[in-house]
């Protein structure tokens, strides 16, 4: 039977039981009615404290059930007894005893336990709406469930837009140019982000801001696609990116003014006021903007990346050879200012959009290493390896690339669990997504390519693996600076050598301005497309059937936004452990405290498991845990672990420069004796790889 069917019937069946119900129940009152004048035992019905008789009650006629029943007692007789005929003011005598009402339960006694039952059922409201929102349940399964659970729960809603506050409707408007946008609101936005308590402003009444434009398709059979406008709050723990404004279309839009007219107007007047949070005024400053190349492109009004004058940090001029190619890495460097007026003509197809928010249009868009170093240089590297594209004198043989993925593969054991994904063989690169590039380029490729490229090519390979991973560690990445843009200038000038002029393409020539991008804009991390495309994952999961869209996507984000989260509060924890065992080794003046498997710290998980159990101390020493302990299991801030370091510990690699000065060691299989080593020493958690009869340690960043 169709779900129509089912919920057709099931409402029928409903309305034919209230109205039975009904009869049944005016039935009754008519029958009471008129047999109450010839019942002599009326008292049955009457409560035990009651001292009227049947005689003096009052029926109603006609009855309703919407209708309260007045009842009418006299003062002055009392019938039901076979003495009350003397008619005295006195009840007569009762044997009842306290035990008897044992059982009873009073109107108006337990207003209390009342009370407590209501607030329990709204607590049961709040944590089914919260697992709604969490799992994506869809609205027939939850109206479903409550249609289930309703005889039980009466304070349930009857249907899951009840439940969840799902909205009635929303403002969409049809563009000039074709397709949907609708507007949320960027100071609607930021007012649910701070005042609900997932995320404080660092010590400052400034609020910056960093925004993404980007177009995601919604489905494989169709040219729908959705471009949201989404910002994230940069000095802000725990921001994560929320939704100003969607547009959705058979393409993306049309007119870049036209998309972006309500959000720019609205991020001038915050810029220019303010906005205000509980009554405090906090200024609005713009940090960046973090698009890929055809993004930045469109919003800014200039040539797309496969045109002569695409470069957006400098002035050269691209050679057409099968593809544009940029051969030189001394140009002149674009300005704002020079942006501003139009000087180069070449580099511009409109005016720029975002001009009203006084944004530097060169130094604040910056160049996101997610698309250029991870999708762009490092898959094409890949690809020129494997083949079948690329110089045939760069190609690896099938039995190196087949050696190349086993060794891969052989590494997913080790591999810690702050990656989401596990390497994969080489055969899967174009599947490959850009956390699996990043991890190859600066963990597992410097050490599984060390014996299958010429040394020509590896040493070609590491300047680039090194000078993205100073640029990547907030600790270098300023102090180590200059440092890494030589090594990019360097790899981009080499290409030539080893894989022809075809590699001087778009993204490999933007490396050289990579390091510069770091300086106005910090670490790469801090303008990186990682955290916004995660969010435009969930937004595409939001959308459950074709039609409408947009509309899918504004009633899942208010539901989300109008349920208790305490998974937020829970995720939050700053420390903790879990998983108590006994088998762990302890020192004997250590042996009261608990042991534990597992540790959880704010940024990073350390357990006794292969691939969680490496750290660096904050001396330098790559250390492997044995055990955790805790004095008990509510001072965890006492939290100690039982360490062994390695007897021995050298360069992992030297060129292009010693790798123990980024953190890297190669260590051998042998460990020290046990010690002690407390929370605050941990400076970095580790990823360690198996080399031969050795290991690598690499410094996790991510």
């Amino acid at each position: 039977m169709s779900k129509r069917k089912l919920a057709s019937s099931y409402s029928t069946l409903r309305r034919q039981v209230r109205a039975q119900v009904h009869a049944d129940l005016c039935s009754v009152a008519a029958d009471d009615c008129s047999n109450v004048d010839d019942d002599e035992s009326g008292d049955e019905f009457l409560t035990t404290n009651s001292t009227a008789s049947m005689a003096d009650v009052e029926f109603v006629p006609n009855i309703s059930l919407c209708d309260p029943i007045h009842i009418h007692l006299s003062d002055d007789s009392y019938e039901g007894d076979d003495n009350a005929g003397d008619h005295n003011n006195h009840p007569p005598q009762c044997d009842l005893q306290s035990s008897d009402f044992a059982d009873c339960h009073w109107v108006g006694s337990d207003t209390d336990s009342e009370d407590t039952d209501c607030d329990e059922e709204s607590d049961l409201v709040g944590q089914i709406n919260e697992w709604a929102n969490k799992y994506a349940i869809p609205h027939v399964a939850v109206t479903e469930l409550m249609h289930v659970l309703k005889p039980h729960l009466p304070a349930l809603p009857n249907c899951a837009r009840t439940l969840l506050c799902t909205p009635r409707n929303c403002s969409v408007k049809q563009l000039k140019n074709g397709g949907e946008y609708c507007h949320l609101g960027l100071a609607k936005g930021l007012q649910e982000m701070l005042i609900s308590g997932t995320n404080t402003v660092v010590q400052t009444t400034c609020l910056k801001l960093q925004f993404n434009v980007d177009g995601v398709p919604l489905f494989k059979s169709s040219n729908l696609a959705l471009w949201p406008i989404l910002c994230r709050i940069k000095n802000a723990d725990n921001s994560e990116p929320f939704v100003v404004g969607i547009y959705c279309g058979n393409e993306k839009p049309a007119d870049a003014t036209e998309f972006l007219a309500e959000f720019v107007a609205e991020a001038s007047d915050l810029a220019d006021n303010g906005i205000s949070i509980c009554g405090e005024i906090n200024r609005v400053e713009i940090h960046s903007f973090v698009c890929d190349a055809p993004a930045r492109a469109f919003v800014k009004g200039i040539k797309c990346p496969s045109g002569y004058s695409a470069c957006e940090k400098c002035t050269e001029h691209g050679d057409y050879q099968n593809k544009v190619i940029y051969r030189h890495t001394d140009a002149p460097l674009r300005t704002n200012i020079a942006f501003d007026e139009m000087a180069d003509e070449n580099h511009h197809v409109g005016p720029c959009p975002l001009k009203p928010l006084k944004v530097g249009c060169v130094s604040q868009f910056g160049l996101d290493y997610m698309h250029l170093v991870c999708l762009g240089v490092v898959r094409r590297l890949l690809l020129y390896w494997k083949g079948p594209v690329g110089p045939l004198c760069a190609r690896l043989g099938r039995r190196d690339v087949d050696r190349l993925s086993q060794k891969l593969v052989l590494l997913c054991p080790n591999i810690p669990s702050d990656f989401v994904r596990k390497p994969r063989s080489v055969s899967e690169v174009m599947r490959w997504k850009a956390t699996e590039f990043r991890q190859f380029l600066l963990y597992t490729g410097p050490v599984v390519l060390q014996d299958i490229l010429s040394e020509k090519m590896y040493h070609h390979f590491m300047l680039l693996s090194v000078a993205v991973r100073i640029l990547a560690c907030p600790k270098f990445a300023l102090s180590f600076c200059d440092y890494a843009h030589e090594l990019l200038v360097l790899f981009v000038n080499e290409a030539e050598q080893l894989y022809g002029n075809e590699i001087y393409v778009y993204n490999v020539h933007c490396l050289i301005h990579l390091a510069n991008d770091v300086r106005n804009l910090g670490a790469l991390d801090e303008f990186s497309a990682f955290t916004f495309e995660n969010k435009l994952g969930q937004l595409k999961k939001m959308i459950r059937k074709p039609q409408y869209p947009i509309q899918q996507i504004v009633y899942r984000l208010t539901e989300k936004q109008k349920s208790k989260s305490v998974i937020c509060d829970q995720a939050n924890e700053n420390l903790s452990v879990k998983y108590e065992h006994s088998t762990g080794p302890v020192l004997a003046q250590y042996r009261s405290y608990r042991q534990y498997r597992c540790l959880h710290a704010k940024n990073c998980n350390i357990s006794l498991s292969q691939g969680n159990n490496c750290i660096l101390t904050t001396e330098g020493y790559p250390t492997v845990v044995q055990n955790i302990l805790s004095p008990s299991a509510d001072d965890i801030e006492q939290v100690l672990l039982m360490c062994q370091s390695f007897v021995t510990a050298e360069d992992a690699f030297s060129h292009p420069l010693p790798s123990s000065r980024l953190g890297i060691y190669k260590v051998s299989n042998k460990l020290t004796q046990l010690f002690v080593l407390p929370l605050c020493s941990v400076a970095n958690k580790c990823t360690l790889l198996p080399v031969k009869d050795s290991f690598v340690v690499f410094p996790l960043l991510h």
